[in-house]
């Protein structure tokens, strides 16, 4: 019996101490790692705001300004003006920076004449270019009666300027009322030129006296009264 005893006690102390040496029992529990915390990147920031537009369109070149109107209506007031022909119409218009250059035709056979007119319409010189009877015609031009013979006198060979001539068919055929005039015959003077004219398809003979700048001093009418 105590020796049974002293086996029990024996073997508690092996417990006790087999108990004292045992590794201290690890916490089997472990923390768990914080899930990481994400980061939600922010929109890149833009550098710099869109260039604004211009809202307003580019406006379209404005039109050009209608010279070529402007300029006609210019000239065929100063011819009308000059000639007394009522019958004055456009040949053509060449436009210039300068000065634009019209053509005009004067009467039933278009007698021509030149018109330099600024673009505002400025009237800056108008001449008759032809030769024709129906205009100025040039000194040393013969009126033609319409048959083919040449009837009138040479008007070439003397210094009335081309001023004078044109005065004075302006002045004839304001007087007459006819746009059939051809000049027969001219004579310088330094007083006053003469500058004979023919009026109509007879050819009825006008005289004119002129001073050389253009200024008309006197027309008349030297024919008898049924040629007139």
């Amino acid at each position: 019996m105590l020796s049974h005893l002293r086996y029990s006690v024996l073997a508690m102390a092996v417990l006790l101490a087999a108990c004292d040496n045992a590794p201290p029992a690890q916490d089997t529990k472990s923390e768990a790692p914080a899930p990481a915390k994400e980061e939600t990147a922010a929109p890149a920031k833009q550098d710099a705001a869109p260039a604004k537009q211009d809202a307003a369109a580019p406006k379209p070149a404005a039109a050009a300004d209608d010279t070529e109107t402007v300029t006609n209506n210019a000239c065929l007031a100063a011819v009308k003006k000059e000639t007394g022909e009522g019958k004055v119409s456009i040949l053509s218009n060449e436009f210039s920076e300068a000065n634009t250059l019209v053509m005009l035709g004067v009467g039933d056979n278009d007698a021509p004449w030149k018109c330099l007119v600024s673009n505002d319409g400025a009237v800056q010189e108008i001449e008759f270019t032809g030769n024709d009877g129906d205009g100025v015609p040039a000194e040393g031009a013969d009126a033609d009666d319409g048959g083919g013979a040449m009837d009138g006198a040479a008007a070439g060979g003397s210094d009335v300027s081309q001023a004078a001539i044109d005065a004075c068919l302006a002045a004839v055929k304001k007087e007459t009322s006819e746009p059939d005039l051809a000049v027969t015959s001219s004579e310088f003077s330094e007083a006053n030129s003469m500058v004979m004219i023919g009026v109509g398809a007879q050819r009825a003979p006008w005289k004119c006296l002129v001073s050389n700048d253009g200024t008309v001093q006197e027309i008349s009418f030297t024919g008898s009264e049924g040629a007139e």
